[in-house]
């Protein structure tokens, strides 16, 4: 295994709470919809605009704008899933590559992602500005793996919505599910793997490359 891809949202990431928190309070100050979580968990690991256009709102670009500014007020829920960092940093030290298919946009990013500090970790980074098709279409995991000269086959790619798992699968590459973030194997029949927690990436790893 050359290489793993990661999602960001709900894999690195734990955004969760602030995110679906600020949707619920947009739609019911800006479209008058009341949408219980569950409902809106459904739509978790789109891109913005698809999840808007999803529960049909017209005037999407100002919604996500509306959206986008109550996901700031909620920042202090945002943080780091526990072990991600250390895991990053000994597959560096294992020589794995690693990169990021995201479905934020170069600004979300910028925002919510950029400021913990990760990013040197990846040799490339794909959001949702620099593909025309998103997850779960293939094209955005496609994008990563040319701009990290990987082929399929030694790629896996973690993530914790069905989104990223039919992304996997079109693209052909392994996938694992990220339950620290998925929460459950619910929707991932035919999952490569399943780790309980970031450091069983490194197991697996370790365990393909012969070290105990």
């Amino acid at each position: 295994m050359k290489a793993i891809i990661f999602d960001v949202d709900g894999t690195m990431i734990d955004t969760e709470e602030a995110v679906l928190t600020a949707l619920q309070e947009t739609l019911a100050e800006e479209a008058e919809m009341d949408k219980s979580m569950d409902e809106l968990h459904q739509i978790f690991g789109i891109p913005g605009k698809q999840a808007l256009e999803k529960f049909g709102v017209e005037d999407v670009e100002k919604v996500r704008k509306v959206w986008v500014k109550k996901q700031q007020e909620h920042y202090d829920q945002v943080h780091v899933f526990e072990g991600i960092e250390d895991t990053l940093e000994e597959l560096k030290t294992l020589g794995v590559a690693t990169g990021v298919v995201t479905s934020k946009t170069d600004e979300g990013v910028m925002d919510g992602f950029t400021p913990f500090g990760l990013d040197h970790y990846f040799s490339a980074i794909i959001t949702a500005s620099q593909t025309k098709k998103h997850k779960p279409h293939p094209e955005p995991l496609l994008a990563c793996m040319k701009k990290m000269d990987l082929q399929p086959k030694d790629t896996i790619y973690i993530g914790d919505s069905i989104f990223d798992y039919q992304c996997a699968q079109e693209a052909g590459t392994a996938f694992g599910v990220a339950l620290w973030g998925a929460k459950s194997r619910e929707d991932f029949e035919g999952a490569d793997y399943f780790f309980e927690e970031p450091q069983d990436i490194l197991q697996l790893i370790k365990k393909e490359k012969g070290e105990k």
